[in-house]
């Protein structure tokens, strides 16, 4: 006997959380096709946040990267130890407080920010081809919005 299953609704309320993790996944695919296209190696898309606060900020304490980058201490900790490994990080202890690991890009590291604009460029565009800009807006709005309710930390029904 044959079991029918229903597919995953690709449209309505329902399909929201499967809908995320496609879109999610297809932005992560994109972004490694563009990173091999590049000669790129050594890096994975949980890499591009710490890579963008140091792009920004050019020396940081792990602590301040993992607050910056909304993740904990070891997940920070394994990805960074992974760009010092593929050269683009070197880490160092702070000279005012001996306690405090801070972290700097290397040569290698600062010249991946010009490859990371166009990527993120071509993401950009990716996303938002066919929206206006009220949309882009609204868009993000709404997303803010869902964050912000699944950060809540309310008992479930049971």
């Amino acid at each position: 006997m044959k079991t029918h299953r229903r597919a995953v609704p690709a449209t309505g309320p329902n399909a929201i959380i499967a809908q995320i993790a496609r879109i999610h996944e297809q932005m992560n695919r994109l972004i490694i096709q563009e990173l091999q296209r590049r000669n790129i190696t050594g890096i994975v898309t949980s890499h591009g946040d710490i890579l963008a606060a140091l792009f920004e900020y050019e020396e940081l304490a792990m602590a301040e990267v993992a607050r910056l980058i909304r993740r904990d201490k070891s997940t920070v900790t394994a990805l960074v130890n992974k760009l010092i490994e593929a050269g683009y990080l070197e880490k160092y202890q702070s000279a005012t407080d001996r306690r405090v690991t801070c972290l700097r890009l290397t040569d290698q590291g600062r010249a991946l920010e010009p490859d990371f604009r166009v990527i993120s460029e071509i993401l950009l565009q990716r996303v938002y081809r066919g929206f206006s800009t009220d949309d882009q807006q609204t868009l993000v709005a709404l997303l803010n919005r869902l964050h912000a309710n699944v950060q809540t930390q309310e008992p479930h029904a049971g």
